[in-house]
């Protein structure tokens, strides 16, 4: 009989590399492009809404029997790009043994999802680049907390495929690195502001007061009384990971109401 260390090891392989490793998962089969939005719409919910509002791009990778063996981020960026090496995009499913990836990446701002000419270009890129490993990019979804939007599906991954006169990777350089410029000056911001937030939890947990707060963080009252409510719901999901159904017990260490919390348990995949 296997050891449960090995089961334990096992199971690992088809967790995401983000947070899904909270939910109990099987041996999944892909079988539609729905399963893999929810894998990485689920990761996404579970992070804080500081980080949820910053955009991901994510692999997820199956094996040669079709199996999902893992789900993993390759970059997180500012609110409205993501950055990364393009080696970083295939290195795990490669050491995963991935025969096919789905690639996504989230479009926080966007109440319509559409595909950019930059989403398009990578795509190109990234799916020719894959051949040469031997893995096949089925598909690039773009996402949202409550929709996705599927390159395959409105037909730019069969344009891809047809076309193999594909710009390389330096001729999209220039414009990578133009947007790298400008967005590395929009990240150096997040930063400041990552810095402030991370100060008035430090400052909340100590119970300062509200003018104190504002004098050192420099954010306005109601952003701090984000960041505290924020709080509160991260709270609730360390909770609800340990103890689901005991709601009244954490309602009277919360703030939250009995609604909210609910809706962070049906969100976290607990019925």
């Amino acid at each position: 009989m296997p050891s449960k260390k090995k089961n334990d090891e096992s199971k690992k392989e088809i967790l995401t590399v983000t947070y899904l490793e909270t939910k109990k998962l099987k041996k999944i089969k892909y079988k539609e492009i729905k399963q893999a939005y929810n894998m990485f719409v689920s990761a996404l919910k579970l992070e804080s809404e500081n980080v949820r509002n910053r955009e991901h791009f994510w692999v997820l990778g199956i094996d040669a029997e079709g199996f999902v063996v893992c789900v993993y981020t390759v970059s997180l960026g500012s609110s409205n790009v993501t950055l990364f090496s393009p080696a970083e995009v295939f290195q795990y499913a490669i050491n995963r043994n991935c025969t096919q990836v789905i690639l996504a990446h989230n479009h926080p701002a966007e109440t319509i999802l559409k595909a950019s000419e930059q989403d398009i270009e990578m795509t190109n890129f990234l799916y020719h680049a894959a051949r040469f490993v031997g893995i096949q990019v089925l598909d690039h979804i773009i996402i949202s907390l409550t929709d996705f939007l599927s390159l395959h599906k409105i037909g730019e991954m069969q344009k891809i495929i047809e076309d193999m006169k594909f710009k390389t990777y330096d001729e999209i350089k220039p414009k990578l690195d133009a947007e790298k410029e400008y967005y590395g000056k929009q990240q150096k911001l997040d930063g400041i502001l990552e810095k402030a937030i991370n100060m008035t939890k430090e400052m909340l947990t100590d119970k300062a007061d509200i003018s104190k707060i504002i004098k050192y963080t420099k954010l306005s009252k109601k952003e701090i009384s984000k960041v505290a409510k924020s709080m509160q719901i991260d709270a609730v999901k360390n909770m609800l990971s340990l103890s689901p159904n005991e709601i009244d017990e954490i309602m009277k260490v919360s703030t939250l109401t009995k609604k909210e919390i609910l809706k962070i348990k049906k969100e976290m995949g607990f019925e």
